[in-house]
Order: C-alpha cells, then sequence, then structure tokens
C-alpha cells in the first residue's frame, strides 16, 4: 500500500496513510508541522515561515470472513464520511489551539453519526 498526499482544495491537502496507526499519523503529523516551521521564504522587506495545522483521523480496518478466509472489508460510503468528518473535527481543534499543531481523531464515532445521516438522506 502507497501513501498518498493530494491537494484537497484551496489551501487544504490529504495525505492517505493506509496501514498506520494513530501513533504513526500523530508522528507524521507532527513531523510535518515541525518541518514546515523550518521553512524560510526571503524576502526583500522580511523574511516569511509557514506555519501548519494538521487534523488527522484514523480508522481501524474492518475484518470479515469470505469463503472461511479471513479478509479485510472495504470502507462503506457511511465509514469514508465519518473519517473526513472527523479529519475536519481535529483540524478544528489543531486551529483552535493556536495553530501549528497537529490533532488526530478515531473516527470511529463519527463514521456511525455519519452512516445515519446518510441512510436519512437515501
Amino acid at each position: 500500500m502507497r501513501r498518498l498526499l493530494a491537494r484537497y482544495g484551496g489551501g487544504s491537502f490529504a495525505l492517505l496513510l493506509p496501514a498506520t496507526n494513530c501513533q504513526g499519523a500523530t508522528a507524521i503529523a507532527d513531523r510535518a508541522c515541525r518541518a514546515a516551521g523550518e521553512l524560510q521564504f526571503p524576502h526583500a522587506e522580511k523574511d516569511h515561515r509557514i506555519t501548519l495545522s494538521v487534523g488527522g483521523a484514523y480508522l481501524k480496518a474492518m475484518r470479515t470472513i469470505v469463503d472461511g478466509e479471513p479478509k479485510t472489508a472495504a470502507p462503506g460510503e457511511g465509514q469514508l464520511a465519518g473519517l473526513y468528518a472527523a479529519a475536519e473535527q481535529a483540524l478544528t481543534l489543531a486551529r483552535a489551539s493556536g495553530g501549528r499543531t497537529a490533532s488526530v481523531v478515531d473516527a470511529a464515532d463519527f463514521c456511525d453519526s455519519a452512516h445515519s445521516t446518510l441512510a436519512s438522506k437515501g
């Protein structure tokens, strides 16, 4: 499984980290915040620095049995919506704490509520 960094819109990016647990995601997010803070952009009047706030969410893989064999189940629509909602909430927390920080949350609670919301729309 490969990691993927993609522009999500405006100044937002998504970093997908398959097979990465909460501690691993938090370490990567913290390292990104530190690295961004060390960048300098010289300018005639004043040097500029980048600040980075990171909101992350993790979702434990769901296991299922198919033809008697354990398999990892693909996330459903409600889980993906919940993962996104959790990451947005974590980003809000990171920004509220003054920025230049990372917040990573468990998406499990968000998946249940996102699934309920999607079901009521259908």
